[in-house]
């Protein structure tokens, strides 16, 4: 990438064509039908914040989409609360997390609809972004010692929850982890 006073209409055209598959494919499993608008909401940002990004912009651009769809989710969320309550059905009837992850096989659905939101987006960025933990650290804006620390307790609780739920290749393997799309 150019130096930062050099970040023009070039710079952001070579930062788009190497980037936005990368910012779209993260957004799609997590967003499927956003995945689109979240695209040109990060590389929005992107342009406006030039002088300011990194010379390594990729965990930028993650940090930037991750924001965008916890946004997202949590007006679909509460439009969902609203529709729930209009309408007298219980919010156990309905989860988000399965419905959000439409590229995911059943087991992952499964296991997705128990855990917190913040163990599926560390396993999401350390399995299906493949980040390294320094990486991940700056997405989730915190230590990579914390990173590494949330990473292990994900991992094993998505394996006790997997093995709860009666996935068949669980039994005592300590590499067992969600399937990726």
């Amino acid at each position: 990438m150019p130096a930062p006073q050099s970040r023009d209409e070039r710079w952001f055209e070579d930062l788009f064509d190497r980037y936005h598959p990368h910012v779209l494919a993260y957004a799609r499993r997590r967003l499927p039908s956003d995945a689109e608008d979240v695209a040109v909401d990060v590389f929005a940002a992107a342009w406006t914040e030039r002088d300011r990004m990194p010379d390594a912009p990729l965990p930028w651009l993650y940090r930037c989409a991750r924001n965008r769809v916890l946004t997202r989710q949590r007006s679909r969320n509460r439009h969902l609360r609203l529709t729930l309550k209009l309408t007298r059905l219980s919010p156990s009837a309905v989860s988000p997390q399965a419905a959000e992850s439409g590229d995911a096989d059943e087991w992952t659905r499964r296991l997705f609809d128990v855990l917190p939101d913040a163990e599926i987006e560390i396993l999401k960025l350390a399995i299906w972004e493949e980040l390294p933990l320094t990486e991940i650290a700056y997405v989730l804006g915190c230590s990579p010692g914390a990173a590494r620390t949330r990473l292990y307790r994900a991992r094993n609780h998505a394996r006790e929850t997997l093995a709860a739920l009666g996935h068949p290749a669980t039994g005592h393997s300590a590499t067992t982890y969600p399937a990726t799309p």
